[in-house]
């Protein structure tokens, strides 16, 4: 959640910038994984999500914002860091 609204911040303010492909801060990612991505990387090479889970935690954002930001993420289960358990074919 917190890198779409980085992203569309960066858009409505005319630049080409994004959050999860530049490496702005530790541990400098490059890419930025989804469920659904590990999904369809599955099928083409032969494994299968078991199960997931999505973990609220630390925006780095300002406290009144991060204190929303948190219940959004609690609430629509949308954490920032995405665990998920595999199984091969």
């Amino acid at each position: 959640m917190v890198a779409r609204l980085l992203n569309l911040a960066y858009r409505v303010r005319g630049l080409d910038y994004v959050t999860n492909l530049s490496p702005m801060h530790p541990p400098y990612h490059l890419y930025e994984f989804t469920l659904e991505s590990f999904v369809q990387h599955g099928r083409r090479t032969s494994y299968s999500v078991v199960d997931h889970r999505f973990y609220v935690c630390e925006t780095f954002l300002p406290r009144v914002v991060d204190r929303l930001a948190n219940r959004v993420m609690t609430a629509t289960n949308t954490g920032m860091q995405l665990e998920v358990w595999l199984r091969a074919a």
